[in-house]
């Protein structure tokens, strides 16, 4: 959102070129988002979003670092180098931690509230978003280049909860992600409970036969004895 502010903090100032440089990110981004088509069910979520907030961290790392040490924006490569890192944190973002957690949250949540789970949790999403990026103009302005570390702090403790947290959810059906949290798996319990409707059925079935068998001997051994008394 505050792409063109944050290049012009940086030095990249003159003329277009804020302009230019948020031009080119965005048409790289364009295509950069297709590759998590191709990756989220091959690699998983959760190594997605460990690998995307690694990378994110630590080009954050450089970016604040080199922020911190030419605050004037006076060195060339110092200024190169931090648009490039501005360029792997949203081109990072394009595959991992921005489609990803949509995703996660459309599957995670068990059935009966998975469709009121996943709009409280877009609009959680949403409320952060706008909590981090509406204040960032004024914070960066009063901070000045240290306000990256905070940056870089809040993706360290998104990378460690996701390491410590997050269930992986790729190559599990809606049905069984129950599983994953330690409860009942809803198509293994379906299976198990029409298998002891079955055995059920069976042995009702078994003890009708030996019912009707047992019976006819009766009857059997009742037309026996009358007769031999005819006689």
């Amino acid at each position: 959102m505050y792409a063109t502010l944050i290049y012009q903090s940086l030095g990249w100032d003159a003329g277009h070129q804020a302009l230019a440089i948020n031009g080119i990110q965005a048409v790289l981004q364009l295509f950069i988002v297709f590759v998590n088509t191709f990756t989220v069910d091959r690699f998983g979520r959760k190594q997605l979003l460990i690998w995307g907030f690694a990378i994110q961290a630590g080009a954050l790392l450089i970016l604040s670092s080199l922020t911190t040490s030419f605050p004037q924006n006076n060195n060339k490569a110092a200024a190169v180098t931090e648009i490039a890192m501005l360029f792997i944190v949203g081109l990072t973002y394009c595959w991992s931690n921005g489609p990803v957690p949509p995703a996660i949250a459309t599957e995670i949540f068990p059935q009966h509230v998975r469709d009121k789970a996943f709009g409280i949790s877009a609009l959680g999403q949403t409320i952060c978003l706008i909590a981090l990026t509406q204040p960032w103009p004024r914070f960066n302005n009063q901070v000045g280049p240290r306000s990256y570390w905070l940056l870089f702090a809040l993706n360290v403790v998104a990378l460690v909860s996701v390491i410590f947290i997050l269930p992986e959810t790729s190559q599990l059906s809606l049905e069984r992600m129950d599983k994953i949290f330690g409860q009942i798996d809803a198509v293994e319990g379906g299976e198990q409970q029409g298998s002891k409707e079955v055995a059920e059925e069976e042995n009702l079935a078994v003890g009708r036969t030996i019912n009707d068998g047992g019976d006819a001997e009766k009857d059997g051994t009742v037309d026996h004895v009358e007769s031999a008394q005819r006689t």
